[in-house]
């Protein structure tokens, strides 16, 4: 199969289920290699096509994308690679903010994603759909998801990856449950900090320069 899904995704995980290989329980797989493209605007749609869609809980892909790449990388090229791209960009983008760069940084990519389509939409025949939260929603969503294309992914495959997800869980645990500003200055790191502010934005209407504002007063 070949993959369309964002950086964050879990896709290196999903591919490796897909083709029957081995899991050892591990945070990330990037130096698996492995048939995907993250230009989530790929148009040559055939039946071995299949779009990891996000339709809502966008944290996901963002807190995953820095915890794997930024915090716990596996030492794969193209973890650092893309670690130097996008600080040498963003730092450059937001000097104007200070400190708060990365803040910043994370809230806009978060922004974004909400409003960009392309995260959520799904492709049509002969391609094929897979929810990338289903991972996080419970054995039996993510059970019928595989379920989907004949793949029978066990109880204990996907106990098996919580576990090795337990670092990004937590911090997914952490933003769910960071209601105020308050709650928000005393988050963990700067990804976590960006990514509650938007989702704060979003859960009040207001836009990302009000949220901004209401952050740093």
């Amino acid at each position: 199969m070949y993959f369309i899904a964002p950086a964050g995704s879990n896709v290196a995980y999903i591919s490796k289920i897909f083709n029957k290989e081995k899991t050892p329980s591990k945070l990330a797989y990037h130096e698996s290699g492995g048939q995907w493209t993250h230009d989530l605007d790929h148009s040559k749609i055939d039946d071995k096509c299949v779009k990891i869609f996000f339709p809502y809980d966008y944290q996901i892909i963002v807190l995953n994308w820095f915890y794997k790449i930024f915090m716990y990388p596996t030492g794969a090229p193209m973890q650092s690679q893309g670690k130097k791209e996008w600080t040498d960009s963003q730092k450059n983008i937001w000097k104007n903010y200070g400190d708060k760069w990365k803040v910043k940084a994370f809230c806009r990519w978060m922004y974004n994603i909400a409003n960009n389509k392309s995260y959520s939409s799904k492709i049509e025949p002969p391609g094929h759909n897979f929810s990338g939260v289903a991972l996080y929603n419970s054995y039996s969503d993510i059970k019928d998801e595989f379920g989907k294309f004949k793949i029978d992914y066990s109880r204990q495959s996907h106990n098996s990856w919580l576990e090795s997800q337990h670092i990004i869980l937590k911090s997914l645990d952490a933003v769910r449950n960071s209601t105020t500003m308050s709650d928000i200055h005393n988050l963990a790191n700067d990804c976590e900090k960006g990514v509650s502010i938007a989702l704060y934005g979003a859960k009040h209407g207001l836009s990302e320069d009000d949220v901004w504002d209401s952050f740093t007063k």
